[in-house]
Formats: C-alpha cells, sequence, structure tokens
C-alpha cells in the first residue's frame, strides 16, 4: 500500500441553493483513501443526507434533521477513519435540503 499524506486542509463544496454538496477524491492505484471526518452546515433547518460511496459502493450513510435549535451543522469524526476500497475514487455527498438552503461540506482525509 502507498503512503499518503494526511490533507489538513479540508476539500470544501458549498453549491448554490437546492444543490447537492459533493466532493471527489480521486482514484489512485493501490491506494486506499481513509475519511477522518466530515463536517457539514446548513443554512437553514432541513431534512437532508451524508453518503460516502467508494467503488460503486455505499460505504456510509446517515439522514440529517437538522433543526435551527441544532446550531445548523455537525461535525462527524471517525477515529478509526472510514476505510475506502483500494484504488478507487471516493464521492462523499451531503444532499441539499431544498428550497432555499444551502450546505456546505468539509472532508479531512488520508
Amino acid at each position: 500500500m502507498l503512503s499518503a499524506p494526511f490533507f489538513t486542509t479540508p476539500l470544501h463544496h458549498g453549491p448554490a441553493a437546492a444543490n447537492a454538496a459533493t466532493k471527489t477524491i480521486a482514484a489512485v492505484a493501490n491506494q486506499t483513501w481513509t475519511i477522518d471526518a466530515i463536517t457539514w452546515s446548513y443554512t437553514e433547518a432541513v431534512t437532508g443526507k451524508l453518503t460516502v460511496v467508494s467503488g460503486g459502493d455505499t460505504v456510509f450513510e446517515i439522514d440529517l434533521i437538522i433543526a435551527v435549535t441544532d446550531g445548523l451543522w455537525g461535525h462527524l469524526p471517525f477515529p478509526a477513519g472510514l476505510s475506502c476500497v483500494a484504488g478507487e475514487a471516493v464521492v462523499i455527498t451531503l444532499l441539499s435540503g431544498g428550497g432555499t438552503a444551502v450546505g456546505k461540506l468539509n472532508v479531512t482525509y488520508h
């Protein structure tokens, strides 16, 4: 397995309202990407979904119900790391909350 650098500057994506925020980590032959943490936010209360897909397989999925009292954001650390499929791209998607909501996505990985 190749040794990969730790990316301390997160991947970030903040699309226009009512669009999914998606980040792709490009495939590297024989490289296994590991997700260390995912942080997301919305501009208003929403019901959304966060997914991680690697090699065409969903390796993580969670429904998000975000209320104004929740602060409109969340942080999900993976202390042991969320390992993805070797040699495959990883796609992290924060589904839109719809309407005028804007979702932002940050991913830290190595």
